[in-house]
This record gives structure tokens, sequence and C-alpha cells, in this order.
């Protein structure tokens, strides 16, 4: 009987963390290799993430898609709009009351600083500069047309 109570309150948590909605608008500071990058992200009810950031060097557009195990939640970038070279991001994060809590694992290696990456509200109705990071849904994306620098 005492298995199938713990049983019982792991699905019930499995469950309620993995049915909730990461779909809107987040905001981010995190420490990088060469200094602090800012960004936006937005996801949407489908899963897929727009997002554009600042770093020391340059501006730049990554789009993906999120995955969601429990309280686990995986940003996957698998394409870059940049000046410049950059390795797509992946974050690492955990579900937490204030957002999430991460730490990037990008083609140049794991970076041990954790940050937050804090909802700002809902998806946004429309935005050019999201908009122009991820093309439709089906369309080809050319990575030679540099991003927007949103400051």
């Amino acid at each position: 009987m005492r298995g199938s109570a713990i049983l019982m309150a792991w699905l019930a948590s499995t469950v309620s963390a993995s049915a909730f909605d990461l779909s809107g608008d987040w905001q981010f500071e995190r420490p990088a290799r060469n200094g602090l990058h800012v960004g936006r992200i937005v996801i949407d009810k489908d899963g897929q993430a727009s997002m554009v950031g600042r770093g020391p060097v340059q501006g730049y557009a990554q789009c993906g898609r999120v995955e969601m195990a429990g309280k686990q939640v995986d940003i996957v970038f698998t394409s870059v709009k940049s000046l410049h070279g950059y390795a797509p991001d992946h974050f690492h994060c955990d579900l937490h009351d204030e957002g999430l809590r991460c730490f990037n694992d990008d083609g140049m290696g794991k970076e041990p600083e954790l940050f937050m990456i804090k909802r700002m509200g809902g998806i946004p109705r429309a935005d050019r500069t999201l908009e122009e990071a991820c093309p439709a849904k089906g369309k080809p994306t050319s990575r030679a047309r540099p991003v927007v620098d949103f400051g």
C-alpha cells in the first residue's frame, strides 16, 4: 500500500509539472564566457521558442523548441542568426516559483553559472523583432541576414 501511495504522489507531481503552461514572454540576464548576455524568449502554445539576445560582441536571434519532463525544462535552440559566429544555446532549466533556473550548454561546452529566466507576460500579439528571428513554420531560413540589434 505504501508503494502505491508513493507512486500516486509521484504521478500527481509529474502531471501537474508537465501540465504547466510555459507559453508567454520571458526575459533573462545570464553570465557567459565573454560577459553578460540579455535576451527575450517567446514560447508559443506548440512549444516553439524564438529568442533575441545581446552579448558584449553582437546581437543574435535563435529559434528552437521547449522540452519538458516533470520540473526539468530544456530550451533547445536549433538555428542562429548573427553577424559573427555563435553556437546555438541549450538552456537546461528547473521549474521554480520565480521562473526557470538554468545553465547553458552550447557548442563550446557547459557554462557553470546559473541564471534565471522570468516570465514577463503572455504571448505578445505581434513583435517584428521576434517575427524576424524565426521564419514561419515550413518556410526556409536564411542564415546570412543580420539580426536587428534591440540594444
